[in-house]
């Protein structure tokens, strides 16, 4: 249960200065350039692998990189969205998983 507590107040995210999306869940970090990400998926799950820096099950599934992927769930994601897309103009949203799989 504590952990639990530790996780909910120690999970954030952040756009940085230099475009750069810091992720902070628990114990586990990372920070990906927001250049390098390539679509979004608006997705539903309750997985908990090793690469979902989630909270809730309302998710955006970022794909980054040479076939990277993560989800985090932000409180707004529309407006995390637009703030991810007028940074990096080309990043695809997608509004489903089969969508993102067929042309991702």
């Amino acid at each position: 249960m504590g952990y639990l507590i530790y996780l909910y107040n120690n999970t954030k995210y952040k756009f940085t200065e230099d475009n750069k999306l810091d992720i902070r869940a628990g114990f586990k970090r990372i920070s990906i350039d927001l250049k390098s990400i390539n679509s979004v998926c608006d997705i539903t799950s309750f997985n908990t692998i090793p690469n979902v820096y989630a909270l809730s099950e309302q998710r955006i599934k970022i794909k980054y990189g040479q076939g990277n992927s993560l989800e985090i769930s932000p409180r707004s994601k529309e407006q995390f969205i637009q703030e991810m897309k007028r940074i990096n103009s080309s990043i695809i949203r997608y509004k489903d998983v089969n969508s993102a799989t067929n042309k991702s």
